[in-house]
């Protein structure tokens, strides 16, 4: 009887140790591609194609100027139609929304797969299947990426 009692305080450490340990990792979150994944749930997309804000009386204005504009976010997928190196400009034609031309700048992130590319590399991909996350008000392409 004696060992039994220890047998089941021994397995019940045991499991509420496990228990635990499951739920204080401290590892980065994955997605499907073994990639860093979504860890807030803040910039997910919702039905609708937007991100729900979890703050929707927040002002975005910390200095109070009336100069803090909010980012819209928004994304296109579809064929890469043109790039215009002079103007810093590529085109994008969805099924969807017809064609779109976007500014890209400095801040903007090119990929290709999982490698990053330049401007000019995205010339050399017309005609590819594209996704593009860009601000809705500026036109200004967040990233861009060529689909393999």
């Amino acid at each position: 009887m004696a060992f039994n009692r220890k047998f089941v305080l021994i397995l019940a450490v045991m499991m509420l140790g496990m228990v635990l340990l499951t739920g204080c990792g401290e590892g980065e979150e994955t997605g499907l591609d073994e990639g860093p994944g979504i860890t807030d749930p803040s910039g997910v997309p919702g039905e609708d194609g937007n991100v729900q804000d979890d703050n929707p009386g927040e002002e975005t204005d910390p200095d109070g100027n009336g100069e803090g504009e909010e980012e819209e976010a928004d994304t296109i997928s579809g064929i890469l139609k043109a790039v215009d190196d002079a103007a810093g400009t590529v085109t994008i034609e969805s099924e969807t929304d017809g064609e779109l031309v976007l500014k890209v700048d400095d801040n903007s992130k090119l990929l290709k797969g999982k490698v990053q590319i330049t401007f000019d590399d995205l010339a050399d991909s017309i005609d590819s299947e594209v996704i593009a996350e860009y601000d809705a008000n500026t036109k200004v392409v967040k990233a861009i990426g060529i689909l393999e």
